[in-house]
């Protein structure tokens, strides 16, 4: 079975399964097809987090969330919040080629050209778009016509792309040829890393050379836990996800859920309230 965030991805992952490859060789090749066809999520400027259990029963985790640049502070968007996440000093240093390639490299069976060769060609050769693609960049608009680069790939006559429309993403697909010609060299130096910088110092950013090369993906500890019986494996820090899980299950386990009822107002109030209090760090 695969499940994505698009029909595509989902496709390009199945087809690998079906040539034999494994779980792992699947979800890098999903990764690199939801950075062309899930432009609003789908990443490989950004970074995240690999849950892996393997046929004998052990689990193993991968983290590879971005990393603040070497030159950043701590007050360094204290005189402007929206600095943050809009702007040149926005730009963490991005975790995904690195995450995906080192669980290739460490659990993978497949060529890494191989399992890149369907991103590229979508990239290239173009996808139609769908009502949900169609949805967000309606949606995000005004934020995509400040960018030339952004309107450029993303409207056509100045109106973005809408439902069945064409979308080509060239420097895309280029990045990724390099990727898979070079493998993290061809994303975390040369020409893409490059290419980035240069961007980001044009306009008053400190991600650096530096700071790409010595990015590492991080193979940690997988926390444990369990449920009414059941063992849990999750995600640990510096994800929140896995911690919270684990201490909302625990106090869950204190009531009679049965009792309450599949989705019923008091047991989704239950959960939900449990779940806000781990994630505020209030019990």
């Amino acid at each position: 079975m695969v499940v994505t965030a698009d029909s595509i991805a989902s496709e390009v992952g199945l087809a690998v399964l079906e040539d034999g490859g494994n779980a792992v060789d699947a979800a890098v090749a999903i990764g690199f097809a939801l950075a062309v066809v899930y432009p609003e999520a789908g990443n490989i400027g950004g970074g995240g987090f690999m849950l892996l259990r393997m046929p004998d029963g052990s689990s193993h985790s991968i983290d590879f969330r971005e990393t603040a640049p070497r030159r950043s502070t701590p007050d360094m968007y204290a005189a402007n919040p929206n600095a943050s996440v809009d702007g040149c000093l926005a730009p963490a240093v991005p975790g995904t080629v690195a995450g995906l390639l080192s669980a290739l490299e460490t659990y993978g069976t497949m060529d890494r050209a191989e399992l890149l060769r369907p991103s590229i060609e979508l990239a290239g050769k173009g996808f139609r778009v769908n009502a949900n693609l169609a949805a967000s960049l309606a949606e995000y608009r005004v934020a995509l016509e400040r960018f030339h680069y952004t309107k450029r790939i993303f409207f056509r006559d100045s109106v973005p792309l809408g439902e069945g429309a064409l979308l080509i993403q060239q420097d895309l697909g280029s990045t990724l040829r390099r990727i898979a010609d070079s493998g993290m060299a061809g994303f975390y130096s040369g020409r893409t890393a490059a290419l980035l910088t240069s961007q980001v110092a044009s306009c008053g950013g400190i991600l650096d050379d530096s700071d790409l090369a010595g990015y590492r993906a991080v193979f940690r500890p997988v926390l444990k836990g369990s449920y009414r019986g059941y063992e849990i494996d999750a995600m640990g820090p510096p994800s929140s996800g896995g911690i919270c899980l684990l201490q909302a299950l625990a106090l869950l386990e204190r009531y009679d859920l049965r009792s309450l009822g599949f989705q019923t107002a008091p047991s989704v109030h239950l959960i939900a309230d449990f779940i806000r209090h781990v994630h505020r760090g209030l019990l």
